[in-house]
């Protein structure tokens, strides 16, 4: 599939002597991206990067294979998605049971071919009731189930893909909370295919907190790509406000300390009980919105998000959300300038960032540990 792969340049300006943060030139397409950076899924708010993403289960493709304006809807469904000069990475999530059939993989490659980057899916393990009441072996089992299907099915993907004959960018999605057995499995597949550049799909988990699996998956990311591809996160935990807090450190945004260098939107609602979503819709609408001075969320109501967005210059017409995910972009990106900054100054950033109060030390720690088992200075 190399022949019709997209050459990605990369370039690795700096790295911190203490922490993984990086400051790197990635050249896709016609696009210059200087890491860290976060990616958007708005068009009031430029970012190279434009996120289209997508759930879909068994019946909703099998109805799409079977039914032409079914079909012909989700087209224009992805297109009003785009948006014209970014690089619109589709994220497709299958979420069901049920194995997808070759026909509804078809499908999804021949939607991705639609946008400027290709990705492969992202699969998601089988739920089940009560996890933890399943065996060591039950849990075994299941999961090599996920992975033989992540190999059959990415199979059929690159295939589909191969008949292309535009050459495309072709990102490969890693599953996170696979043990580090069937990783490796699934890291040979993109190595036989010739692929560099990974998205690792935290699913609404916090990847921060999964040191041990996060050091061995940077290890192999750092062989496979020899200063060729980078490294993207998607779904990423953004921290839980613990009853009477009106703070809570952003668990996703430290991961940039972790080797990440482009970190995109979480897509995954809040696992909350029945009670506490009736809770919430009985009480006032609040916002979670990113603080680049103490790299945390804090908690603040409609008001305040309407001042928020007077004060950068953010449309307040647009739906709440929506200001809500173009502030937390434009912050994050803000405070990104600043960190590209001190690793120009070859400045130490751990002493920068432990003054950020909602940042757990041992977060700072394991960004350490990670770079000091993946840098080899």
């Amino acid at each position: 599939m190399g022949e019709l792969m997209a050459n990605i340049t990369t370039k690795t300006e700096f790295i911190d002597d203490d922490l993984f943060y990086k400051e790197r030139i990635l050249k896709l397409e016609d696009y210059a991206i200087r890491t860290p950076y976060n990616a958007s899924d708005d068009k009031n708010y430029y970012s190279p990067i434009n996120e289209i993403y997508k759930n879909f289960d068994f019946s909703t493709l099998t109805e799409l294979c079977s039914d032409f304006s079914s079909e012909l809807k989700l087209n224009k469904e992805i297109d009003s998605k785009k948006i014209n000069d970014r690089l619109n990475f589709p994220f497709f999530k299958y979420v069901d049971n049920q194995p997808p059939q070759e026909e509804h993989v078809k499908l999804l490659a021949d939607l991705a071919l639609k946008c400027d980057v290709i990705t492969t899916p992202l699969w998601t393990l089988p739920s089940v009731k009560d996890e933890k009441k399943m065996s060591a072996e039950e849990k075994a089992r299941r999961e090599a189930h996920f992975v033989d299907l992540i190999l059959k099915s990415n199979k059929i993907f690159f295939e589909r893909i191969s008949q292309n004959k535009e050459k495309k960018t072709i990102i490969g999605t890693i599953p996170f909370k696979v043990s580090r057995k069937n990783i490796d499995e699934i890291f040979d597949m993109y190595q036989n295919m010739g692929i560099d550049s990974f998205v690792i799909d935290c699913n609404g988990s916090s990847l921060i907190t999964a040191d041990t699996w996060l050091t061995n998956a940077m290890i192999i990311i750092d062989e496979l790509q020899n200063e060729k591809g980078f490294t993207y996160s998607i779904n990423s935990y953004e921290g839980r406000f613990l009853k009477g807090n009106k703070e809570t450190p952003a668990k996703d945004y430290i991961s940039h300390g972790a080797g990440v260098d482009i970190l995109g939107l979480n897509h995954i609602p809040p696992k909350l009980s029945p009670q506490i979503w009736r809770d919430l819709s009985q009480s006032e609408k609040t916002y979670k919105i990113f603080n680049k001075e103490t790299y945390g969320y804090q908690r603040i109501n409609n008001e305040t998000l309407l001042k928020e967005a007077v004060n950068l210059d953010i449309n307040p017409n647009l739906e709440p959300n929506r200001i809500r995910r173009i502030y937390n972009s434009l912050q994050k990106n803000n405070e990104n300038e600043t960190l590209k900054e001190i690793l120009e100054d070859r400045e130490p950033v751990k002493e920068y960032i432990i003054l950020k109060k909602q940042i757990p030390e041992k977060d700072i720690k394991v960004c350490g540990k990670i770079r000091n088992k993946v840098v080899r200075d």
